[in-house]
């Protein structure tokens, strides 16, 4: 009867945990020395998705919980919040729109004017005129108006310039937030993931 080799598979796992060793040390030399590992946190942008626009003017990371809804050039993260209460206040939610569009010969500036007019032809309280504003480096113009068809709601309006492409990247963000839930927070955190290639 013959005993199996012990000398040779001892040398093998030996040899198998050195390269383990090995591949492991190599790992976190190239990570900067930092092991990360994914959190299953919904709140942590390890777990977000990301959406890139169909001509790639613009990508940011959402919360998986987000529901999208695309149409052409445009996109609207949805997250819908818990129904109201009493029938005096309106459902919690997000409703994030962003998109892109030429710019042609005009600027952002008249352009964000323009919208802003609009607005107040359509009788909507402007609450904030318009405001210089920087997202990521992008720079451009915000107003905020009091959305007489949506309870009254505030909704911003945001045009950022990208004056290589001569296109304006347009954010329209209404945030209803009867539960508390930090909705607006998180609208901040969404556009502060917002990148243009």
């Amino acid at each position: 009867m013959t005993m199996p080799n012990k000398k040779g598979s001892a040398g093998l796992t030996g040899i198998f945990l050195a390269l383990l060793f090995v591949a492991g040390f190599l790992a976190f030399y190239v990570s900067g020395g930092k092991f990360r590992m994914k959190s299953n946190d919904p709140n942590s942008l390890d777990v977000w998705k990301t959406y890139t626009s169909p001509d790639k003017t613009f990508s940011f990371l959402y919360p998986p919980s987000a529901g999208l809804i695309r149409n052409n050039e445009e996109v609207t993260v949805v997250i819908p919040g818990n129904q109201p209460t009493n029938k005096t206040t309106s459902r919690s939610v997000i409703n994030l729109v962003l998109g892109s569009r030429g710019l042609g010969s005009g600027s952002v500036q008249n352009y964000t004017q323009e919208k802003l007019n609009e607005r107040r032809q359509r009788g909507d309280f402007i609450d904030q005129e318009i405001a210089d504003t920087d997202i990521n480096g992008l720079k451009g113009y915000t107003f905020t108006a009091l959305d007489t068809a949506f309870y009254g709601s505030p909704r911003q309006y945001i045009y950022l310039e990208l004056p290589a492409k001569k296109r304006l990247i347009y954010i329209i963000s209404l945030v209803v937030d009867n539960d508390h839930a930090g909705y607006r927070d998180l609208v901040n955190k969404i556009l502060s993931t917002l990148k243009v290639p």
